[in-house]
């Protein structure tokens, strides 16, 4: 929908109480909003003529969603609309995804960035998650060699690195976190062949070791895949809830 020409220049009225009700009314559309971070995608950010853009499964769905948004009060009046059909969310830049083994240590650059690398039976590459990408970047750090991965993302045309725009953990290698915990603190040793003991409240466990599993190092409810906050995807991006990647050919 575009602004009217008085008001290009202005600041737009499409209130985030019209985007979380028409997402309800009309569930055909997607990609509306950012619930972390508490904001509208559909209505830009510069001084364009462009008043928002619904993005939606088809023509009648965008225009019924287009219509609920103009009948309300907290709404700006648009001069006029159209429907376009566009490759938004169609993960048609990427060609799947890819599964390898973690061969390094995860290595940390200024700005919060996280890189390490992985094989993937037939290549080695670098994999990067940016710390725009919020959870990729978080499961990323939780890696260790050994760990077997599976991911999505573009090579880099500078130096071929996969920068990453999804990802999950497929299988881990054992790694301890803490011992037992007891009074909100961890348990200790009481000496060779003795039990393990609170040093607040005397209670003894046996020896042992908490082990993570893959879901405790996951953010995730589409099978460990996660990906970047709304915010931060690409507008190509296929967000999780529409389907989840698919291996690409050669690795089939």
């Amino acid at each position: 929908a575009w602004r009217k020409a008085e008001a290009v220049g202005t600041e737009r009225r499409v209130s985030s109480a019209a985007i979380v009700e028409m997402e309800r009314e009309h569930p055909g559309t997607f990609a509306n909003r950012d619930p972390t971070a508490g904001r509208g995608l559909i209505a830009p950010r510069t001084p364009c003529p462009v008043l928002y853009g619904i993005r939606g499964d088809s023509e009648a769905i965008v225009d019924a969603a287009h219509r609920f948004l103009q009948s309300r009060d907290d709404v700006e009046r648009s001069e006029n609309h159209a429907v376009h059909r566009t490759n938004q969310v169609s993960d048609h830049h990427l060609l799947g995804s890819h599964v390898g083994t973690v061969l390094s240590a995860v290595e940390e650059t200024q700005g919060g960035h996280a890189s390490l690398v992985v094989y993937d039976g037939e290549w080695i590459h670098r994999l990067v998650a940016f710390s725009e990408s919020g959870p990729v970047n978080r499961l990323l750090r939780s890696f260790v060699i050994g760990d077997m991965v599976e991911w999505v993302g573009l090579p880099s045309p500078e130096d071929g690195a996969i920068h990453l725009e999804r990802l999950r953990l497929v299988e881990l290698v054992p790694r301890t976190s803490t011992r037992p915990s007891c009074c909100d603190r961890s348990m200790r040793s009481a000496g060779s062949e003795q039990p393990l003991r609170c040093l607040t409240c005397g209670a003894t466990h046996s020896k042992v070791w908490i082990v993570r599993t893959a879901l405790q190092l996951g953010e995730s409810n589409h099978q460990g895949w996660v990906e970047p906050t709304p915010s931060n995807r690409r507008h190509l991006a296929k967000p999780l809830d529409r389907g989840l990647p698919q291996l690409a050919k050669n690795q089939d």
